[in-house]
């Protein structure tokens, strides 16, 4: 992930460059997650008044409202996640209590370019070369608006994720570990500065589930400031968290009757079969899964030397060959990470599928009233299977990305700021060590 700080407008030309920079790599944008982390943090701020702020957040356009964030634009390659932009934003819209635009969503990256140019074969080095000499054209077709839109238009934090194919860890042709720094440097190092943070969802209390990330913030050189050390102000979040609760896989089985119901007849229908009045979705299962499902019980037997029905944190992802490979909670007690294909996972306690609401709760998403409750939003919808493994595939988790958001917007600054202008943090971390006492 990667934070640009840009508090202030750059000139003209200098902004079209490092737009240049950045989108040239970043193709894929934080698609909706952005706004609803600004969501959250803006009920947050306005509801938790204990929390020692010096100031109202500023998140996107510098104005002094009650609620700060307005989102701007979103480029998205992939045409199903530009509809996941749309709806989400609408669920923003509901959490937030107030109304903004629609905002632009363009279509790929290089068509901001004044001519297309052919890129095949070439060299990142090379390719860069060639889009640093190249004019930005002014306007891009916007999925939103069905028209074109101007692309020129400042903000002041931009939250972007690499293209998740080329960087995903199942991804065995890159041949690195995680992002190159030397490529962000190459493209943003002139005029930026980094700071690195790894997170994973057991900082966040969520220790039942799996997805490490890193988040690289990146802010300018002359005109953004480094207010507080990004690692310190996570660890006290993190050691106040993690002494509260720590969640295990059980915890996430939050499906109701309906929802359960709603996945059952949709995946009879997918593989034509008639739906059955019971709850063991056993009879669901194909061929294939069944096998791996048998594979992994006698695997886990051998292990441990008891049933697997007995152990209610035990998960198993049924989309890999349990001959070579066995991806499952029996050693992590942790949920395999989620993919964006549809492929299922089995919980051999309640002998039953994990449902999207599942999934999507084991992200921090607030699926059931509860929950949604207690953040203080609205629930997220999560009928439709496809669409969640798109969600899930494709989204971070939403705690960590909100705590690190937090981190952003209350350690960087605009030049002119000094030390706890934004968050008082020894107040805040004192308040961290009561609360955690």
């Amino acid at each position: 992930m990667l934070f640009a700080l840009d508090p202030y407008k750059v000139k003209q030309r200098a902004g079209q460059r490092l737009r240049r920079k950045i989108k040239l790599d970043l193709e894929r944008s934080a698609l909706y997650l952005l706004s609803q982390m600004a969501a959250f943090a803006d009920r947050t701020v306005e509801e938790h008044t204990r929390l020692p702020f010096k100031q109202g957040l500023r998140i996107l356009g510098g104005k002094h409202t009650k609620h700060t964030s307005e989102w701007v634009n979103t480029v998205e390659a992939d045409a199903a996640c530009r509809n996941l932009i749309v709806d989400h934003h609408d669920w923003c819209n509901v959490t937030s209590g107030h109304r903004t635009s629609q905002p632009c969503v363009f279509g790929d990256i290089l068509h901001q370019l004044a001519y297309q140019l052919d890129m095949a074969g070439l060299t990142f080095k090379r390719r860069l070369q060639l889009v640093a000499k190249e004019s930005m054209a002014r306007t891009q077709y916007c999925y939103t608006h069905g028209q074109q839109c101007p692309i020129m238009r400042t903000v002041d934090i931009d939250m972007s994720g690499l293209p998740c194919p080329d960087n995903s860890r199942a991804n065995r042709k890159r041949k690195f570990e995680d992002i190159r720094m030397s490529m962000l440097e190459a493209l943003l190092g002139q005029d930026y500065n980094f700071a690195e943070l790894l997170v994973e969802p057991s900082h966040c209390g969520f220790g039942g589930t799996s997805r490490k990330r890193k988040y690289i913030f990146a802010y300018h050189k002359t005109n953004a400031r480094y207010l507080f050390d990004v690692h310190e102000a996570y660890r006290c979040i993190r050691t106040a968290i993690q002494k509260t609760v720590q969640t295990r896989p059980r915890d996430y089985f939050v499906a109701d009757q309906h929802q359960l119901q709603a996945h059952a007849a949709r995946l009879a229908a997918l593989r034509r079969i008639p739906v059955q009045d019971t709850s063991d979705m056993y009879y669901l299962l194909n061929g294939r899964e069944k096998i791996q499902v048998q594979t992994l019980d006698a695997c886990y037997r051998e292990r441990s030397g008891h049933e697997p029905k007995l152990n209610q944190d035990l998960v198993y992802f049924l989309g890999d060959n349990a001959s070579f490979t066995k991806c499952w909670s029996a050693v992590n007690n942790r949920i395999p990470t989620f993919r964006t294909n549809s492929a299922n996972f089995w919980i051999p306690s309640k002998r039953r599928l994990l449902v999207t609401a599942d999934k999507m709760s084991a992200l921090g998403f607030p699926v059931c009233e509860n929950s949604a409750r207690s953040m203080g939003v609205a629930p997220v919808p999560c009928l439709d299977p496809r669409r969640g493994a798109k969600v899930l595939g494709n989204s971070m988790h939403l705690i960590n990305a909100t705590v690190v958001l937090f981190i952003a917007l209350t350690c960087f600054g605009r030049d002119c700021e000094a030390p706890g202008t934004k968050i008082d943090w020894p107040a805040f971390k004192r308040q961290c060590t009561k609360f955690s006492a």
